[in-house]
């Protein structure tokens, strides 16, 4: 059984009526090797990274509705799970590009995923400037 990824709330905001709730760190990405994390062929690594992607989408839609209906419980859990996919998807990530890009991956995707949350929780304003802002460091 896995242990829960922490969540840490937050004030809200004057603007804001809700409690806003955003995933703790969690451990750094591992460093394992290619094979061992995705495969050992170039269409394991295809593979596994479509579903991560896909489980990642299903679970980052499953976050928005609890935030956005204020079901706290639900987002909670959702979170991470959510933090767990990232971190695999940043551990396949290094296995292939090195463990700095996987670290950079990892803390950009985790604010993206918590900008996503704010956003759905309705403080839409902070969440698009620190998307546009985070945006240039996923492409990189």
């Amino acid at each position: 059984m896995e242990t829960p990824a922490p969540v840490q709330a937050v004030q809200p905001q004057p603007a804001v009526r809700s409690v806003v709730v955003r995933p703790v760190g969690s451990p750094s990405p591992a460093a394992l090797p290619l094979s061992v994390v995705a495969g050992r062929s170039g269409a394991d690594v295809r593979v596994a990274l479509d579903l991560v992607l896909q489980e990642n989408a299903f679970l980052l839609a499953a976050a928005e509705n609890a935030a956005s209906n204020a079901r706290l419980d639900e987002l909670i859990g959702v979170s991470s799970a959510l933090d767990q996919n990232s971190v695999l998807l940043a551990e396949i990530v290094g296995a292939a590009k090195g463990q700095t890009v996987a670290q950079a991956l990892l803390e950009a995707w985790r604010g993206e995923v918590a900008d996503v949350v704010s956003y759905a929780q309705g403080q839409g304003a902070s969440a698009s400037a620190d998307l546009d802002r985070k945006r240039s460091v996923i492409a990189a």
